[in-house]
């Protein structure tokens, strides 16, 4: 069987397998009951586009390379959301709305269902560029100031418009900057829920500070079961918990594969295999099975001495979040000048597995999980927060140069690269600094960043095709 062949039985057999993971919805539950939702919230057919999002990401694949993007597509991505939305509309349980940078582990635990607060506003620019505007303009027009964030707007528009799934209480935090707080004021504001708040400290790096959330967790534990019928299940926590480490333990060997040179696979066989399943599936046995499944394609191509590439020329970080309108800006750099994307902020992470011995210490493991979520650990706190794990994984995966995205509504980390210039100036590191913004593809288009990227290609790294 010839490469090409076999890379089309593979985009096609994934492709089936979106379908069937969509329509199992329709088997499984009241057809007319599944149509009605996409009439009462119409961000979800949005949803009926993602198989023009698979053809964006894998079209351009081959190899393992293909096949691991595809995993990590239909049995991460869509699995998980399809699982997500099947609990929250379709299911019985309560529903308890989480902020985004709060994993879910210990409010399955108390018999919650959890809606990912900001799920949505993730997933339209990811399927469908220009799907977020209407929601983006509906909150600038009921006066968020045009300069804030456009994920925030995006929210905001969402929150008016009446699309978030009927819930009993929002839990969130004051984490990880003041515009995300504030969007949060709002939604307590809109929402009328009980609302419940983890207090986390600026410096969020000591044991003083583990401490203090913890007692945090305590706290909220105390509440929800006074406030409602719903129980902390200790023995389910440690189930899920137990089932984590073993998800982080290959997830860190995958990670390891992405030290060789070349690459044994990249961009969203890594990233977004940890953005699904760290977000959606934490505490899953389906999670560990994905990266498991994804490490032995990678130790594959290395025993073959195989890169995910044809021909991988340059090792590229990723810091601070990427266009979620223009996500396949990493495959096409590929096809440009052979840009491997080995790692992105996102995704990084240095925790250690969460000690189960006892009910503190799984409480002091999540709270840890909490204060160095993804985005907040870099955002919060001294520079050095942004700084150091950059360079840590600059040196770690044998990076060529750095990319870091100037998102226009992000005042913080604006306020953070004029610092992140002088550093890689002064450690010879190659940077790219590219302006756009996150959700709304009008302000800096594709074709705009494509040209920042062009540019420095050319000139900084002397790229011909």
């Amino acid at each position: 069987m010839t490469g090409k062949f076999r890379d089309k039985i593979i985009y096609w057999r994934y492709f089936i397998l979106i379908w069937a993971k969509a329509l199992r919805l329709f088997v499984t539950h009241n057809p007319v009951k599944v149509i009605r939702l996409f009439f009462r919230y119409p961000w979800l057919r949005t949803l009926l586009k993602v198989s023009a999002f698979y053809a964006r990401l894998c079209g351009n694949r081959q190899g393992r390379y293909l096949e691991g993007v595809a995993v990590t597509f239909v049995d991460g991505l869509v699995r998980y959301v399809a699982e997500h939305l099947e609990e929250v509309f379709l299911g019985s349980k309560k529903v308890i709305i989480l902020e985004g940078i709060l994993s879910r582990e210990m409010f399955k635990a108390m018999g919650f269902n959890t809606y990912l607060a900001e799920l949505h506003s993730m997933l339209m620019p990811l399927v469908s560029a220009h799907a977020l505007e209407p929601y983006i303009d509906k909150g600038e027009n009921y006066g968020v100031p045009a300069d804030i964030c456009s994920y925030h707007k995006g929210n905001v528009g969402m929150l008016l418009s009446r699309e978030y799934p009927d819930s009993v209480a929002l839990v969130t935090s004051n984490s990880p900057c003041d515009q995300y707080v504030g969007m949060y004021t709002l939604m307590e504001m809109e929402l009328g829920l009980p609302v419940y708040r983890i207090d986390i400290p600026y410096n969020f790096t000591t044991d003083r500070a583990t401490d203090y959330v913890t007692g945090e967790l305590r706290d909220l534990i105390r509440k929800l079961e006074r406030d409602t019928s719903c129980r902390m299940d200790w023995d389910r926590l440690r189930e899920m918990c137990e089932e984590r480490n073993r998800s982080l333990e290959v997830e860190l060997e995958l990670w390891e594969t992405m030290r060789a040179k070349p690459a044994p696979l990249a961009a969203e066989a890594v990233y977004l295999a940890h953005w699904v399943v760290d977000r959606l599936g934490i505490g899953d046995p389906s999670g560990t099975r994905l990266y498991k499944r994804l490490l032995h394609l990678a130790q594959a191509n290395l025993a073959e001495g195989i890169g995910a590439l044809p021909r991988e020329r340059y090792r590229l970080l990723l810091w601070n979040v990427p266009p979620f309108h223009f996500i396949d800006i990493i495959s096409w750099a590929e096809r440009e000048w052979g840009v491997a994307l080995i790692m992105e902020a996102l995704s990084y992470n240095r925790l250690s597995p969460i000690d189960t011995g006892s009910q503190e210490t799984m409480l002091r493991g999540i709270a840890q999980s909490f204060t160095y979520a993804p985005m907040a650990r870099h955002s919060r706190g001294p520079a050095e927060n942004f700084l150091n794990d950059l360079f840590h994984a600059y040196r770690t995966y044998n990076i060529d140069m750095v990319w870091t995205g100037a998102n226009i509504g992000c005042k913080k980390s604006a306020a953070l690269l004029g610092i992140l210039r002088e550093r890689c100036r002064a450690a010879d590191i190659p940077l790219l600094i590219f302006n756009f913004d996150i959700m709304d593809p009008r302000t800096i288009t594709p074709d705009n960043i494509k040209e920042q990227v062009r540019t420095f290609m050319e000139n900084t790294m002397s790229a011909g095709h």
